[in-house]
């Protein structure tokens, strides 16, 4: 998505959906089951710059850009970096 420059703004764990399986297709060369990954939930995103962050919205959760600002190239990735091996590092 970045290099489209495209940005979702709420990748957050309930919005990115993960199917582990053998009939999934491997994430590495070696591994017996593999990763399908979709994201769901679009109502934020958009071209980067030029969408924005909602004025209302959960505050529990530290947000790369303010409220009411452009949700820019990057933010997905600090917002997955912020939760991802919190919730799948035990996975491995």
């Amino acid at each position: 998505m970045e290099e489209a420059n495209v940005v979702h703004g709420d990748l957050r764990p309930n919005n990115v959906m993960l199917e582990v399986g053998s009939d999934t297709t491997p994430v590495c060369s070696g591994e017996e089951q593999g990763v399908n990954l979709r994201v769901v939930d679009f109502d934020w995103a958009g071209e980067a710059d030029k969408v924005c962050y909602p004025l209302q919205r959960n505050e529990d959760i530290t947000w790369p850009g303010d409220a009411g600002t452009p949700i820019k190239v990057g933010h997905d990735r600090i917002l997955v970096n912020n939760w991802w091996s919190e919730h799948f590092s035990s996975m491995s």
